[in-house]
């Protein structure tokens, strides 16, 4: 007699599956505690989450960064929250607690898109392979040519930004966002107060994650309720409200005026908010274009939502691409949410065709699918193994330069440039004029200062001023690197400015304390202020 396999049995099998199949491939992640990605960003997420194992409960200042801060201006909290715990609960590092919460998030992101997709289509075996392409390929690489030129076409950029660049809390709030999803549909469907609260609690947990998390949220809730009736923006609306009241101590409305100050300063987009109310109303009529054209055409809830979705963020990506126009700020990185949308459109958009065919015809492509898998699995996985490689951390040049200061300088004040900024407070206390995100800054005469010590202006007295500066901002020793730096980057841009202006604090010297890094003396130099 023939075993009879339940309904929830098959589910948990597919949910299985697809996080073994991307545990397969970041299966290192799980257990290294630092990599050889020294220029990503997430030394100052490791430093934020050291931060609240040693001072939680009493988060309510941030000293380290920008000559102190409000702790709430730091970085949205939740993520480092979650390493924290991590950390002490199994006597891990806070390092090694990061990439283990880092890799688990990646391998259930594909896993709540499933859980998203079977809830939108009642289809376990669609929603199984909008997991698995999800898993193994990336639709930007095939709409993008400059990421098909950098990455390929059978590797995952979700891993890449993870890993090469630090987006652990980004990708945390990517896999959060199917559920949030999920969480406004049940709320919309039911109608009942306790799916209104959880869908409150998804949203709150979506702001405290990560900003682009919040906007891609927004876009979210815009392309679910364009795609079924208004009734579930009233549901929207409910829960905002109670998600902000949830959140307003971490989120305050001081930190969003902080955040919309700062904005305009990062990168190079200080002249995309003059453009931006005329870009965003050409989105917009565009995008009513396609909510009309979409509910026109099918009355498939998931590919009702997933082509709204997938329009508004390629229209924030494929421009900055394409044409070099940004509507918003750092566009570019919106391109693992549209990548998401494009997943579940292309997976659903063929459901119609293919239900036409002949069941066998369905049950064999099934299978070549699963087969054909095989090839970007494998390929996601080399790229995975040349990702991953473990760093000796104590070998790094930032390592050192946090462990000198802190060792002989504690609690004094830097100005520290390059990777090491970064770097800095994942080891030692000594706060900082730069910091990890400079969205939070408060005081803006430290971004001032940070201009003037780096660069080299003017020429005939740049030493002088810049010392001038760092007294002012009560700094005690300045980082720099030198000609054969070993920082991962620099962004000093005269680092000779203080020779015969400041006294050398590590020269070449036996001295154990210093003396591995007196073994390439032109490659870091700390100097101190006159009083």
């Amino acid at each position: 007699m023939r075993a009879h396999v339940s309904d929830a049995t098959r589910t948990i099998l597919c949910a299985a599956g697809l996080f073994f199949i991307n545990f397969y491939v970041c299966r290192e992640l799980f257990w290294t505690e630092y990599l050889n990605q020294m220029g990503s960003i997430e030394g100052s997420f490791i430093g934020l989450a050291r931060y609240v194992t040693r001072n939680a409960p009493d988060l309510t200042w941030f000293p380290l960064w920008y000559n102190g801060i409000p702790y709430q201006d730091s970085y949205p909290p939740l993520f480092h929250w979650i390493v924290a715990l991590w950390a002490g609960a199994l006597h891990k590092t806070p390092a090694a607690a990061y990439h283990f919460v880092a890799a688990f998030f990646y391998c259930i992101g594909p896993v709540t898109l499933f859980v998203l997709c079977k809830a939108l289509s009642e289809s376990r075996a669609y929603s199984f392979f909008a997991g698995l392409m999800y898993s193994i390929l990336s639709p930007s690489a095939f709409v993008i040519a400059d990421i098909r030129h950098e990455i390929g076409l059978m590797r995952p950029r979700r891993l890449q930004a993870l890993v090469a660049w630090g987006e652990g809390p980004h990708v945390a709030g990517l896999a959060l966002l199917p559920l949030a999803v999920l969480a406004l549909h049940r709320a919309v469907t039911r109608r009942r107060p306790a799916d209104l609260v959880v869908c409150a609690v998804s949203f709150a947990a979506m702001a405290m994650m990560n900003w682009l998390a919040a906007v891609a949220l927004f876009a979210a809730v815009v392309a679910y309720v364009c795609s079924t009736t208004l009734r579930a923006g009233i549901a929207v609306l409910g829960a905002a409200v109670l998600a902000y009241a949830m959140v307003v101590p971490w989120i305050p409305p001081s930190t969003i005026e902080t955040i919309r100050a700062n904005a305009p300063l990062l990168g190079d987009f200080g002249g995309v908010y003059g453009n931006m109310a005329r870009n965003l109303g050409v989105v917009a009529v565009l995008a009513a274009g396609v909510v009309v054209a979409i509910r026109w055409l099918t009355s498939s809830l998931v590919v009702r939502f997933s082509a709204i979705f997938s329009f508004l963020m390629a229209a924030l990506v494929l421009p900055a691409y394409w044409w070099k126009v940004s509507i918003v700020p750092q566009p570019a990185r919106y391109q693992l949410e549209m990548e998401l949308g494009l997943t579940m459109l292309v997976i659903f958009g063929i459901r119609p065709f293919v239900d036409r065919m002949p069941v066998r015809w369905r049950a064999g492509m099934a299978v070549a699918a699963l087969i054909l898998a095989v090839i970007p699995a494998k390929s996601d996985r080399r790229f995975a193994r040349y990702l991953i490689s473990p760093v000796k951390i104590a070998e790094t040049i930032e390592y050192k330069t946090a462990v000198w200061l802190d060792q002989n300088l504690p609690g004094r004040r830097v100005f520290a440039s390059g990777s090491t900024q970064f770097w800095l407070n994942a080891f030692a206390d000594n706060p900082e004029v730069t910091g990890g995100f400079d969205n939070g800054v408060v005081n803006q005469v430290t971004r001032t200062a940070s201009y003037i010590v780096r660069s080299d202006e003017p020429v005939d007295r740049d030493g002088k001023i810049s010392v001038l500066w760092l007294k002012a901002m009560g700094v005690q020793a300045v980082v720099v690197g030198g000609a054969d730096t070993r920082q991962a980057y620099r962004d000093d841009q005269n680092p000779g400015k203080f020779e015969g202006v400041l006294r050398k604090l590590i020269a070449k010297t036996p001295n154990a304390a210093t003396h591995a890094i007196a073994a390439t003396p032109r490659a870091i130099l700390i100097s101190t202020p006159p009083s």
